[in-house]
């Protein structure tokens, strides 16, 4: 099993991978738009800049990941 974000607000997802997190059936996620939905709207509407749009986006995944990883009593390599 994959969870899928669904455009769902970070701290909802954080739930689910916590709530998920001894089901050894999960297996990952996988995100989009939770990821690149703010970044793209303010990109789009000239009040991000590219590297901003980037460094946003990064920063979402990377709290993602360490959230999917603490949820498992693992940390990030």
């Amino acid at each position: 099993v994959v969870l899928l974000g669904l455009e769902a607000p970070q701290d909802e997802l954080v739930a689910a991978f916590a709530a998920t997190a001894k089901a050894p059936i999960v297996k990952g996620f996988a995100v989009g738009r939770t990821i690149f939905i703010n970044a793209a709207e303010q990109w789009l509407a000239g009040k991000m800049s590219d590297e901003e749009a980037v460094a946003d986006m990064a920063a979402r995944f990377e709290q993602l990941t360490e959230a999917w990883l603490a949820a498992r009593g693992r940390k990030a390599a």
